[in-house]
């Protein structure tokens, strides 16, 4: 067993890009209840027609979503993003993230 399938979640993680760009279709916007350190925190979460997994949305991501479609998440939903892993620096050590691309994907092939 490999040591990622310890521990799944529904969120989707960096690993799971596995080094591609993967452009997905937001089905729904909602905030979610998680616990943090024993404490309740509430999170925006992305549900996406193409995955199983949803997305925790930081506020990096949600920032860049909202450059390309508007401040309200409602009309977020049916558009079109393009997630990918990025290596950055957190607390002086790389940490492997989740980015959303700053320009819209091309518009889906039939």
């Amino acid at each position: 067993m490999h040591i990622k399938e310890l521990w799944p979640s529904k969120y989707v993680k960096a690993d799971d890009l596995e080094d591609r760009s993967v452009t997905v279709t937001i089905e729904q916007v909602k905030i979610e209840v998680m616990v943090n350190d024993d404490h309740e925190v509430k999170k925006p979460v992305l549900y996406f027609r193409e995955a199983e997994k949803a997305l925790i949305l930081n506020k990096t991501n949600g920032m860049i979503i909202a450059q390309l479609y508007g401040p309200e998440t409602d009309k977020w939903v049916g558009k079109r993003i393009t997630l990918y892993g990025k290596v950055i620096p957190y607390f002086g050590e790389p940490r492997n993230c989740i980015r959303v691309r700053v320009d819209v994907p091309d518009a889906k092939a039939f």
